[in-house]
């Protein structure tokens, strides 16, 4: 039985988007679509999805505050964060809440399709619990809607791992 995939984003043009990519270029099977995190906590309850492609700002609560949240439901699906802000997001902050990859809706598709390939040939193994500091990342994003404050606390995140002589001023 293929993986199923769960698409979860706000605007309709890329989530039909992302359906007919997944749907022509992997194994996987899109058995579900949400259009903000709310309902992604749903419909991950009701069909128990192997792979969530998850938008990073959406309405009502944002990718970063849900991911948690479905890694806690279906601990061992893979989550894919297809976003505006992959560069900025950096890979700390997508292993701390538990995210398997980030990619940016402005790069080509190859990348993602290589990605979500990997993913189905995982299907079935055990994910990694995400990094112990997830709950103050979290808090510290959480209702967040917009990059500018995203790239904020990357930035603070950044800072807070240099060593005390290389510092930037704040």
């Amino acid at each position: 039985m293929p993986a199923c995939a769960l698409i979860v984003e706000d605007n309709r043009y890329v989530r039909s988007a992302l359906r007919a990519f997944v749907e022509e270029r992997t194994s996987l099977k899109v058995c579900g679509e949400a259009v903000d995190g709310l309902e992604a906590i749903e419909k991950t309850k009701e069909l128990r999805p192997d792979v969530i492609l998850l938008d990073l700002v959406m309405p009502k609560m944002t990718g970063v505050e849900v991911a948690p949240i479905l890694r806690e439901i279906v601990p061992n699906a893979q989550i894919i964060i297809v976003t505006l802000y992959a560069d900025s997001l950096g890979t700390r902050l997508a292993s701390a809440i538990g995210v398997y990859s980030v990619h940016s809706k402005l790069d080509g598709l190859e990348k993602l399709a290589d990605t979500l390939k990997s993913v189905a040939a995982l299907h079935g193994r055990e994910n990694k619990d995400p990094e112990p500091e997830i709950t103050s990342l979290c808090l510290r994003v959480a209702g967040e809607q917009d990059g500018k404050r995203l790239q904020q606390v990357i930035g603070e995140l950044d800072r807070e791992d240099q060593p005390s002589g290389n510092l930037e001023p704040t």
